[in-house]
Protein backbone atom coordinates (compact mmCIF):
# COMPACT_ATOMS: atom_id res chain seq x y z
CA UNK A 1 0.00 0.00 0.00
CA UNK A 2 1.10 3.76 -1.15
CA UNK A 3 1.35 6.81 0.81
CA UNK A 4 1.14 10.11 0.48
CA UNK A 5 4.66 11.75 -0.58
CA UNK A 6 4.97 13.64 2.60
CA UNK A 7 5.38 10.52 4.52
CA UNK A 8 7.21 7.29 4.90
CA UNK A 9 6.25 4.06 5.13
CA UNK A 10 7.23 2.44 8.73
CA UNK A 11 9.64 -0.43 8.07
CA UNK A 12 8.41 -3.74 9.32
CA UNK A 13 9.65 -3.97 13.11
CA UNK A 14 10.80 -7.42 14.40
CA UNK A 15 8.17 -8.78 16.73
CA UNK A 16 4.89 -6.58 15.28
CA UNK A 17 2.57 -8.13 12.27
CA UNK A 18 2.93 -6.62 8.93
CA UNK A 19 0.10 -4.14 7.74
CA UNK A 20 -2.80 -6.41 6.65
CA UNK A 21 -4.96 -5.47 3.30
CA UNK A 22 -7.30 -2.76 4.42
CA UNK A 23 -5.13 -1.35 7.20
CA UNK A 24 -3.63 2.09 6.65
CA UNK A 25 -0.05 1.94 8.42
CA UNK A 26 1.10 4.90 10.83
CA UNK A 27 3.57 7.04 9.00
CA UNK A 28 6.95 6.56 10.45
CA UNK A 29 9.08 9.62 11.52
CA UNK A 30 12.63 9.32 9.99
CA UNK A 31 13.41 12.79 12.03
CA UNK A 32 12.84 10.48 15.44
CA UNK A 33 10.39 12.48 16.75
CA UNK A 34 7.88 9.58 17.53
CA UNK A 35 7.99 7.53 20.89
CA UNK A 36 9.57 4.52 18.92
CA UNK A 37 12.66 6.88 17.28
CA UNK A 38 13.75 8.63 20.24
CA UNK A 39 14.47 4.88 21.90
CA UNK A 40 15.91 3.79 18.67
CA UNK A 41 18.27 6.42 19.17
CA UNK A 42 19.40 5.76 22.99
CA UNK A 43 22.44 3.85 23.91
CA UNK A 44 21.88 0.22 23.29
CA UNK A 45 23.41 -0.26 27.03
CA UNK A 46 20.33 1.75 28.03
CA UNK A 47 17.63 -0.36 26.68
CA UNK A 48 19.16 -3.80 27.46
CA UNK A 49 19.54 -2.76 31.27
CA UNK A 50 16.22 -0.60 32.20
CA UNK A 51 17.58 -0.81 36.17
CA UNK A 52 21.20 -0.76 35.19
CA UNK A 53 23.68 0.81 37.56
CA UNK A 54 23.69 4.89 37.90
CA UNK A 55 27.24 4.60 38.42
CA UNK A 56 29.02 5.11 35.25
CA UNK A 57 32.09 2.16 34.68
CA UNK A 58 34.82 1.83 32.17
CA UNK A 59 32.77 -0.39 30.31
CA UNK A 60 30.00 2.42 29.63
CA UNK A 61 32.60 5.34 29.10
CA UNK A 62 33.69 3.13 26.04
CA UNK A 63 30.67 2.51 24.92
CA UNK A 64 30.79 3.10 21.22
CA UNK A 65 29.02 3.05 17.74
CA UNK A 66 29.76 -0.58 17.49
CA UNK A 67 27.83 -1.73 20.05
CA UNK A 68 24.68 0.00 19.15
CA UNK A 69 24.30 -1.42 15.47
CA UNK A 70 25.12 -4.40 16.55
CA UNK A 71 22.65 -4.59 19.22
CA UNK A 72 19.66 -2.39 18.83
CA UNK A 73 17.73 -4.40 16.56
CA UNK A 74 17.70 -6.91 18.89
CA UNK A 75 17.06 -5.15 21.73
CA UNK A 76 14.29 -3.15 19.64
CA UNK A 77 12.95 -7.11 18.98
CA UNK A 78 12.81 -8.27 22.54
CA UNK A 79 10.25 -4.93 23.79
CA UNK A 80 8.17 -5.67 20.30
CA UNK A 81 8.07 -9.01 21.41
CA UNK A 82 6.83 -8.19 25.02
CA UNK A 83 4.18 -6.07 24.40
CA UNK A 84 3.12 -8.52 21.21
CA UNK A 85 2.71 -11.09 23.54
CA UNK A 86 0.63 -9.44 26.12
CA UNK A 87 -1.53 -8.61 23.50
CA UNK A 88 -1.96 -12.17 22.23
CA UNK A 89 -2.81 -12.96 25.59
CA UNK A 90 -5.62 -10.33 25.87
CA UNK A 91 -6.85 -11.79 22.58
CA UNK A 92 -7.22 -15.33 23.49
CA UNK A 93 -9.05 -14.29 26.82
CA UNK A 94 -11.70 -12.28 24.57
CA UNK A 95 -11.50 -15.53 22.28
CA UNK A 96 -12.54 -17.52 25.23
CA UNK A 97 -14.80 -15.73 26.76
CA UNK A 98 -17.31 -15.25 23.13
CA UNK A 99 -17.13 -19.06 22.94
CA UNK A 100 -18.38 -19.63 25.89
CA UNK A 101 -21.32 -17.50 25.59
CA UNK A 102 -22.11 -18.68 22.48
CA UNK A 103 -21.38 -22.91 23.54
CA UNK A 104 -22.72 -22.29 27.41
CA UNK A 105 -26.35 -23.05 27.38
CA UNK A 106 -28.63 -20.24 28.41
CA UNK A 107 -28.94 -20.78 32.33
CA UNK A 108 -25.36 -20.99 32.94
CA UNK A 109 -25.03 -17.14 31.47
CA UNK A 110 -25.43 -15.69 34.34
CA UNK A 111 -22.94 -17.71 36.57
CA UNK A 112 -20.45 -16.44 33.80
CA UNK A 113 -21.35 -13.11 34.22
CA UNK A 114 -20.68 -13.30 37.82
CA UNK A 115 -17.39 -15.11 36.99
CA UNK A 116 -16.36 -12.06 34.49
CA UNK A 117 -17.10 -9.56 37.20
CA UNK A 118 -15.16 -11.23 39.59
CA UNK A 119 -12.15 -11.42 37.01
CA UNK A 120 -12.50 -8.31 35.70
CA UNK A 121 -10.54 -6.05 38.40
CA UNK A 122 -7.64 -8.63 38.28
CA UNK A 123 -7.70 -8.61 34.36
CA UNK A 124 -7.30 -4.11 34.64
CA UNK A 125 -5.32 -4.26 37.71
CA UNK A 126 -2.42 -6.58 34.85
CA UNK A 127 -2.96 -4.30 32.15
CA UNK A 128 -2.50 -1.48 34.12
CA UNK A 129 0.69 -2.78 35.62
CA UNK A 130 1.90 -3.42 32.37
CA UNK A 131 1.30 -0.36 30.66
CA UNK A 132 3.09 1.30 33.25
CA UNK A 133 5.98 -0.99 33.18
CA UNK A 134 6.23 -0.22 29.21
CA UNK A 135 5.80 3.34 29.60
CA UNK A 136 7.92 3.61 32.59
CA UNK A 137 10.95 2.30 30.56
CA UNK A 138 10.50 4.18 27.99
CA UNK A 139 10.36 7.79 29.72
CA UNK A 140 13.51 6.07 31.58
CA UNK A 141 15.14 5.23 28.33
CA UNK A 142 14.35 8.91 26.87
CA UNK A 143 15.01 10.84 30.07
CA UNK A 144 18.38 9.21 30.34
CA UNK A 145 19.39 10.10 26.91
CA UNK A 146 19.84 13.67 27.19
CA UNK A 147 23.06 15.63 25.33
CA UNK A 148 24.29 16.25 28.96
CA UNK A 149 25.10 12.51 29.12
CA UNK A 150 26.14 12.04 25.53
CA UNK A 151 28.49 13.41 23.37
CA UNK A 152 28.56 13.10 19.48
CA UNK A 153 31.78 12.55 17.91
CA UNK A 154 32.62 14.20 14.55
CA UNK A 155 31.03 11.79 11.79
CA UNK A 156 29.53 9.00 14.35
CA UNK A 157 26.71 8.19 16.24
CA UNK A 158 26.44 9.78 19.49
CA UNK A 159 28.26 7.65 22.43
CA UNK A 160 27.87 7.72 26.22
CA UNK A 161 30.03 10.91 27.84
CA UNK A 162 33.03 9.17 29.84
CA UNK A 163 32.68 11.99 32.77
CA UNK A 164 30.76 10.82 36.02
CA UNK A 165 27.98 8.97 36.84
CA UNK A 166 24.48 9.94 35.43
CA UNK A 167 21.44 8.80 37.10
CA UNK A 168 17.95 8.67 35.01
CA UNK A 169 15.95 11.48 36.04
CA UNK A 170 18.30 12.86 38.54
CA UNK A 171 21.43 14.28 37.17
CA UNK A 172 23.28 13.81 40.53
CA UNK A 173 27.09 12.40 40.07
CA UNK A 174 28.25 10.21 42.59
CA UNK A 175 31.50 7.73 43.26
CA UNK A 176 32.01 4.40 43.24
CA UNK A 177 33.39 2.79 45.61
CA UNK A 178 36.41 0.95 44.61
CA UNK A 179 37.18 4.78 43.36
CA UNK A 180 37.48 5.94 47.07
CA UNK A 181 40.97 7.39 48.03
CA UNK A 182 40.52 6.19 51.74
CA UNK A 183 38.53 2.99 50.80
CA UNK A 184 38.84 0.26 53.58
CA UNK A 185 37.76 -3.42 53.19
CA UNK A 186 36.67 -4.65 55.65
CA UNK A 187 35.37 -8.43 56.71
CA UNK A 188 31.57 -7.02 56.45
CA UNK A 189 31.55 -5.11 53.38
CA UNK A 190 28.40 -5.76 51.18
CA UNK A 191 30.00 -5.43 47.35
CA UNK A 192 31.76 -2.83 46.11
CA UNK A 193 29.07 -2.09 43.18
CA UNK A 194 26.04 -1.62 45.74
CA UNK A 195 27.51 1.42 47.05
CA UNK A 196 29.32 4.63 46.78
CA UNK A 197 29.65 8.16 47.69
CA UNK A 198 27.35 11.05 46.01
CA UNK A 199 28.80 14.21 45.39
CA UNK A 200 27.99 16.61 48.27
CA UNK A 201 28.00 19.66 45.03
CA UNK A 202 24.42 17.36 43.91
CA UNK A 203 22.70 18.71 47.39
CA UNK A 204 21.34 22.27 47.65
CA UNK A 205 21.86 23.32 51.55
CA UNK A 206 21.15 27.16 53.27
CA UNK A 207 23.12 29.79 51.89
CA UNK A 208 25.24 31.95 53.56
CA UNK A 209 22.08 34.59 52.97
CA UNK A 210 19.50 31.77 54.06
CA UNK A 211 17.71 33.96 56.64
CA UNK A 212 16.68 36.78 54.54
CA UNK A 213 16.72 35.29 50.99
CA UNK A 214 15.42 31.94 51.93
CA UNK A 215 18.00 30.93 49.01
CA UNK A 216 19.73 27.47 48.72
CA UNK A 217 22.86 26.74 47.11
CA UNK A 218 24.37 23.60 45.84
CA UNK A 219 27.22 22.20 48.96
CA UNK A 220 30.75 22.15 48.48
CA UNK A 221 32.13 18.95 48.89
CA UNK A 222 31.20 17.09 52.02
CA UNK A 223 33.60 17.71 54.82
CA UNK A 224 33.55 13.91 55.61
CA UNK A 225 34.91 11.01 52.77
CA UNK A 226 33.15 7.30 52.88
CA UNK A 227 35.86 5.42 53.70
CA UNK A 228 33.98 2.01 54.39
CA UNK A 229 30.50 0.32 54.76
CA UNK A 230 29.48 -2.94 56.63
CA UNK A 231 26.47 -4.85 56.56
CA UNK A 232 25.58 -6.72 59.62
CA UNK A 233 22.83 -9.31 60.65
CA UNK A 234 22.95 -10.08 64.51
CA UNK A 235 22.06 -12.18 66.56
CA UNK A 236 21.16 -10.02 69.95
CA UNK A 237 19.20 -7.24 68.81
CA UNK A 238 20.42 -5.02 71.25
CA UNK A 239 23.94 -5.78 69.52
CA UNK A 240 22.72 -3.54 66.71
CA UNK A 241 23.97 -0.17 68.74
CA UNK A 242 27.17 1.72 69.48
CA UNK A 243 29.14 -0.82 67.22
CA UNK A 244 32.48 1.10 67.14
CA UNK A 245 33.06 0.02 70.90
CA UNK A 246 32.90 -3.76 70.26
CA UNK A 247 36.21 -5.71 71.12
CA UNK A 248 36.02 -7.67 67.80
CA UNK A 249 35.04 -4.40 65.33
CA UNK A 250 37.85 -4.09 62.69
CA UNK A 251 38.30 -0.11 64.35
CA UNK A 252 39.75 -1.51 67.27
CA UNK A 253 42.64 -3.41 65.48
CA UNK A 254 43.47 -0.27 63.46
CA UNK A 255 46.35 1.51 64.52
CA UNK A 256 45.84 4.61 66.12
CA UNK A 257 42.18 4.83 65.97
CA UNK A 258 42.39 5.19 70.32
CA UNK A 259 44.95 7.72 69.89
CA UNK A 260 44.96 11.32 69.47
CA UNK A 261 46.89 11.42 66.81
CA UNK A 262 44.91 8.51 65.15
CA UNK A 263 42.14 9.21 62.53
CA UNK A 264 38.67 10.59 63.56
CA UNK A 265 35.88 8.34 62.55
CA UNK A 266 32.01 9.83 61.95
CA UNK A 267 29.80 6.08 62.03
CA UNK A 268 26.48 6.26 60.71
CA UNK A 269 24.78 3.60 61.38
CA UNK A 270 21.24 2.45 60.39
CA UNK A 271 19.01 -0.15 62.28
CA UNK A 272 17.46 -1.35 59.75
CA UNK A 273 13.61 -3.10 61.11
CA UNK A 274 14.20 -7.22 59.82
CA UNK A 275 13.81 -10.41 61.69
CA UNK A 276 17.59 -10.88 61.12
CA UNK A 277 18.49 -7.79 63.11
CA UNK A 278 19.84 -6.11 60.04
CA UNK A 279 22.06 -2.48 60.75
CA UNK A 280 24.30 -0.61 57.80
CA UNK A 281 27.07 1.07 59.10
CA UNK A 282 29.10 3.73 57.28
CA UNK A 283 32.39 4.91 57.98
CA UNK A 284 33.28 8.75 57.03
CA UNK A 285 36.84 10.45 57.93
CA UNK A 286 38.13 13.84 56.81
CA UNK A 287 38.13 14.65 53.25
CA UNK A 288 41.43 17.08 54.49
CA UNK A 289 44.72 15.88 55.92
CA UNK A 290 45.63 16.74 60.12
CA UNK A 291 43.17 17.46 62.87
CA UNK A 292 39.96 18.89 61.60
CA UNK A 293 39.94 20.75 65.14
CA UNK A 294 42.50 23.10 63.64
CA UNK A 295 40.08 24.48 60.70
CA UNK A 296 38.95 27.60 61.57
CA UNK A 297 35.37 27.69 59.29
CA UNK A 298 31.61 27.88 60.42
CA UNK A 299 30.96 24.49 59.39
CA UNK A 300 33.89 23.05 61.47
CA UNK A 301 32.89 24.84 64.43
CA UNK A 302 29.19 23.94 64.47
CA UNK A 303 30.21 20.21 63.80
CA UNK A 304 32.49 20.37 67.00
CA UNK A 305 29.68 22.40 69.08
CA UNK A 306 27.61 19.30 67.71
CA UNK A 307 29.48 16.57 68.74
CA UNK A 308 30.27 18.43 72.55
CA UNK A 309 26.54 19.12 72.88
CA UNK A 310 24.05 17.02 74.77
CA UNK A 311 21.77 15.28 72.67
CA UNK A 312 18.88 17.42 72.80
CA UNK A 313 21.08 20.17 70.61
CA UNK A 314 22.06 16.68 68.85
CA UNK A 315 18.34 15.96 67.41
CA UNK A 316 17.66 19.69 66.85
CA UNK A 317 20.19 20.33 64.15
CA UNK A 318 21.29 16.76 62.59
CA UNK A 319 19.00 16.46 59.29
CA UNK A 320 18.81 13.63 56.72
CA UNK A 321 18.52 14.33 53.39
CA UNK A 322 17.10 11.62 51.29
CA UNK A 323 16.91 11.04 47.50
CA UNK A 324 15.57 8.74 45.23
CA UNK A 325 18.06 8.45 42.57
CA UNK A 326 15.93 5.55 40.90
CA UNK A 327 13.00 3.74 41.86
CA UNK A 328 9.22 3.28 41.59
CA UNK A 329 6.86 5.78 41.86
CA UNK A 330 5.62 4.80 45.09
CA UNK A 331 9.23 4.50 46.62
CA UNK A 332 9.62 8.01 45.61
CA UNK A 333 6.49 9.61 47.11
CA UNK A 334 7.20 7.43 50.66
CA UNK A 335 10.79 8.39 51.04
CA UNK A 336 10.35 11.79 49.72
CA UNK A 337 13.18 14.39 48.99
CA UNK A 338 12.50 16.94 51.61
CA UNK A 339 15.54 16.97 54.44
CA UNK A 340 14.45 16.30 58.09
CA UNK A 341 15.41 16.76 61.48
CA UNK A 342 15.94 13.08 62.43
CA UNK A 343 15.70 13.59 66.42
CA UNK A 344 12.11 14.63 65.97
CA UNK A 345 10.90 11.59 63.60
CA UNK A 346 12.60 8.86 64.99
CA UNK A 347 15.21 8.07 68.03
CA UNK A 348 18.60 8.47 67.74
CA UNK A 349 21.34 7.38 69.81
CA UNK A 350 24.80 9.02 70.26
CA UNK A 351 28.03 7.12 71.39
CA UNK A 352 31.56 8.83 71.41
CA UNK A 353 34.99 7.50 72.22
CA UNK A 354 38.19 9.71 71.93
CA UNK A 355 38.57 8.94 68.00
CA UNK A 356 35.15 8.00 67.08
CA UNK A 357 31.43 9.42 66.96
CA UNK A 358 28.14 7.24 66.12
CA UNK A 359 24.92 8.45 64.92
CA UNK A 360 22.85 5.28 65.46
CA UNK A 361 18.96 5.97 64.07
CA UNK A 362 16.96 3.71 65.72
CA UNK A 363 14.29 3.40 61.98
CA UNK A 364 12.07 0.63 63.67
CA UNK A 365 10.92 3.30 66.43
CA UNK A 366 8.32 5.45 64.30
CA UNK A 367 5.53 3.62 62.45
CA UNK A 368 5.77 5.61 59.10
CA UNK A 369 9.64 5.58 59.22
CA UNK A 370 9.34 1.71 59.72
CA UNK A 371 7.12 1.16 56.91
CA UNK A 372 8.62 3.29 54.40
CA UNK A 373 12.13 1.62 55.34
CA UNK A 374 10.77 -1.86 54.97
CA UNK A 375 9.21 -1.23 51.66
CA UNK A 376 12.33 -0.04 50.20
CA UNK A 377 14.41 -2.52 51.75
CA UNK A 378 12.22 -5.11 49.72
CA UNK A 379 12.36 -3.86 46.77
CA UNK A 380 15.89 -2.22 47.08
CA UNK A 381 17.43 -5.84 45.55
CA UNK A 382 16.12 -5.00 41.83
CA UNK A 383 15.24 -1.19 41.42
CA UNK A 384 16.17 1.11 43.83
CA UNK A 385 19.10 3.88 44.01
CA UNK A 386 19.24 5.20 47.35
CA UNK A 387 21.04 8.76 48.39
CA UNK A 388 21.13 9.46 52.04
CA UNK A 389 23.39 12.69 52.90
CA UNK A 390 23.35 14.06 56.52
CA UNK A 391 24.00 17.93 57.51
CA UNK A 392 24.06 19.87 60.16
CA UNK A 393 21.44 22.74 60.20
CA UNK A 394 22.37 26.18 60.34
CA UNK A 395 20.40 28.70 62.16
CA UNK A 396 22.66 32.14 62.38
CA UNK A 397 24.61 34.05 60.23
CA UNK A 398 27.68 32.60 62.24
CA UNK A 399 26.74 28.92 60.94
CA UNK A 400 26.02 29.48 57.34
CA UNK A 401 26.32 28.69 54.75
CA UNK A 402 25.66 24.75 55.10
CA UNK A 403 27.63 22.05 54.36
CA UNK A 404 27.41 18.39 53.55
CA UNK A 405 28.98 15.92 56.43
CA UNK A 406 28.79 12.86 54.35
CA UNK A 407 26.51 11.07 51.48
CA UNK A 408 26.24 7.55 51.22
CA UNK A 409 24.85 5.87 48.24
CA UNK A 410 22.74 2.31 48.14
CA UNK A 411 22.13 1.28 44.53
CA UNK A 412 20.40 -2.50 44.41
CA UNK A 413 21.37 -3.78 47.38
CA UNK A 414 20.12 -6.97 48.16
CA UNK A 415 19.93 -7.25 51.96
CA UNK A 416 19.58 -11.19 52.08
CA UNK A 417 22.29 -11.73 50.70
CA UNK A 418 25.04 -9.22 52.03
CA UNK A 419 24.41 -8.56 55.44
CA UNK A 420 27.22 -10.86 57.56
CA UNK A 421 26.25 -12.85 60.40
CA UNK A 422 27.87 -11.47 63.53
CA UNK A 423 28.37 -13.44 66.93
CA UNK A 424 26.77 -11.34 69.96
CA UNK A 425 28.87 -8.60 71.52
CA UNK A 426 32.18 -10.16 73.17
CA UNK A 427 32.20 -9.93 77.30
Amino acid sequence: MTLASSSVTRPARPGFATARPGNRPRPWRPDGRGLWGRISQAPTSLIAHPVMSCTSSASQDALGSAAVNDHSDAQRSASAAQLSRSITFVQFVLLIVGAALLLLPSHLHSLLRSLLLFAMPTLFLWMWRLLSSLNREAVEVIDAWTPAAAVSPAGGPPVLAPSGAICSKTPAKSRASETLSQLIRTPSMPPLATWGEPLGETFSLRSRSYLRTRVKQPSIASLFELVALDCFAMEDPADRFDIATRSDHWLRSERGSEDEDGPFTLLLNIVIPSANNLCLVAYFRPRVAGSLKDLELPEVRLFWDWVEGSDAFRNERLKLIPRVAKGSFLVQKGVGATPVLLGKKIKVHYFRTPRTFEVDLDVGSDPVANGVCRLVRDVMASSVCLDLAIALEGRSEQELPERMLGALRCEYMDFRTCAVPTPPRPL
